[in-house]
């Protein structure tokens, strides 16, 4: 079956209301944050091994991380030491300028999400197989790239872009300082 942008968008819509509703299963203790017990009460098929209220997972990606900056744009990433609640997601807040490209790369253990927050972004990916697709983006857009994919971003038009990346591994390295040219 031939996967489209629309009907990609369409399960992405789909999947995050599933998730939103089964996130609405949690209830709120006084200091507002969903309480495991409470889940528990209200759904028999949700373990209650761990009746302790969550803890709080607050981290503020643009203030909280160094990351680095180069002229093609910068990278600001929230890892599992930065965020440890996170075992199995990393998160970058990435800024192109005009013309700025990240270059063609791969993640071996890793799949990458992204949302557009501002701007316009070009990408170009490759499967293994060695078939081609180049998309363009633009602000509310989601893409996705299963990992093993190669693929590069460039932010298209005289504005700068701003997009939120989400990769869901175990581990996440680090991105070089390299990694973000002007074209």
């Amino acid at each position: 079956m031939k996967t489209t942008r629309r009907l990609f968008l369409t399960k992405a819509s789909l999947s995050t209301a599933a998730v939103m509703a089964a996130g609405s299963m949690f209830s709120k203790s006084a200091k507002g944050t969903p309480t495991a017990t409470a889940a528990a009460s209200e759904n028999p098929d949700i373990p209650s091994a761990n009746a302790d209220e969550l803890e709080d997972f607050v981290y503020d990606i643009e203030n909280g991380s160094a990351g680095f900056k180069g002229a093609g744009g910068s990278a600001k990433e929230a890892t599992v030491e930065e965020f440890p609640i996170s075992k199995s997601i990393a998160g970058v807040s990435m800024h192109l300028e005009p013309g700025g490209f990240r270059e063609m790369h791969w993640h071996s253990i890793a799949a990458e999400w992204a949302y557009i927050l501002e701007g316009e972004v070009r990408t170009t990916v490759i499967t293994p197989d060695g078939t081609t697709s180049t998309d363009d983006f633009e602000k509310g857009d989601i893409w996705y790239f299963p990992k093993g994919h190669g693929h590069m971003l460039q932010c298209l038009g005289d504005k700068p872009c701003h997009f939120l990346l989400g990769l869901t591994a175990a581990i996440f390295l680090s991105l070089e300082p390299s990694a973000l040219r002007t074209g």
